[in-house]
């Protein structure tokens, strides 16, 4: 990055919270007939644009931080290519 160019992060989709990935995917697929984008074991992009994510997973990413149901099951995902620029700014 260089000089003073804006930073702005990237809205990639909604990503839900699930207890368990093969039900909730079977679910999506076969039920509500979703087409799988990114299948990356426990976190699956659909062509929708929305997300599955394991929770077990999702909580070993975050320091283990509590998600509870209904509370913070749910995120939106932001990509930026320059993070460390963010944090200089």
């Amino acid at each position: 990055m260089k000089g003073d160019q804006k930073i702005f992060m990237k809205y990639i989709c909604p990503l839900i919270v699930v207890e368990d990935i093969n039900r909730s995917r079977y679910l999506y697929e076969r039920i509500l007939k979703q087409k799988v984008k990114e299948d990356h074991g426990a976190n699956v992009v659909f062509e929708g644009d929305f997300a599955i994510h394991q929770k077990e997973h999702l909580q070993s990413l975050i320091n283990n931080y509590p998600i509870i149901r209904y509370a913070n099951s749910f995120e939106l995902y932001l990509e930026e290519e320059h993070l460390e620029e963010i944090k200089r700014t």
